[in-house]
């Protein structure tokens, strides 16, 4: 993994996905082992260096929870994606894997990956604000009080926000998916190399 394939994206989104999830985490085991909120913010340099490769796993291990739990409803976008482009949605059909596309135009499976990964950090997101409220309503106490309610209100929005933009963003990814099927389609064929 090279500094360059880290910045254009190729692994960015495991750091953004484990810095949201990192937040919660710390906030949760800092209250727990009652370490001062205030020394977290005064982490030194090489701390927060050697914290690189824990945060890239973290946000690797919340991508495939969240990528398990939205499955289902991002197999029902997909079809409805290759329903809309008139495509019959056949998943044993090899010419309509990812792979295929890939193979057949590296340009346009690279233009369908990088909305895939867009849509990924906005679903993790969605599960990460609310362990982040729920760490918040836990740290507060009171789930009565002002300060509750504001947390539960922004928990429930920026969780609503998420899913409405985890559901556009992988819309418009299947939509680009199929549209590139489509362009393929119309390609011609490859000889097979032996």
């Amino acid at each position: 993994m090279s500094l360059d394939s880290v910045l254009n994206g190729e692994y960015l989104e495991y750091f953004i996905i484990g810095t949201h999830t990192s937040v919660w985490i710390a906030l949760f085991f800092s209250w727990m082992l009652n370490i001062p909120f205030s020394r977290l913010t005064s982490i030194n340099v090489l701390v927060g260096v050697l914290l690189i490769p824990f945060i890239y796993l973290i946000g690797l291990l919340m991508d495939s929870v969240s990528q398990l739990l939205l499955r289902q409803f991002r197999k029902l976008i997909s079809r409805m994606a290759l329903k809309k482009a008139g495509i019959a949605g056949n998943s044993a059909d090899i010419s309509q894997t990812d792979e295929a596309i890939a193979v057949a135009s590296p340009t346009l499976y690279a233009g369908y990956d990088w909305r895939m990964r867009r849509s990924k950090v906005v679903g993790a997101a969605i599960f990460n604000w609310i362990a982040l409220g729920a760490t918040v309503l836990t740290i507060v106490g009171a789930v009565d009080s002002p300060t509750a309610l504001v947390v539960e209100i922004a928990t429930l929005a920026l969780a609503a926000l998420s899913v409405f933009s985890w559901i556009d963003l992988t819309s418009r990814a299947y939509a680009y998916r199929s549209r590139a099927l489509r362009v393929i389609q119309t390609l011609p064929k490859k000889p097979v190399s032996e």
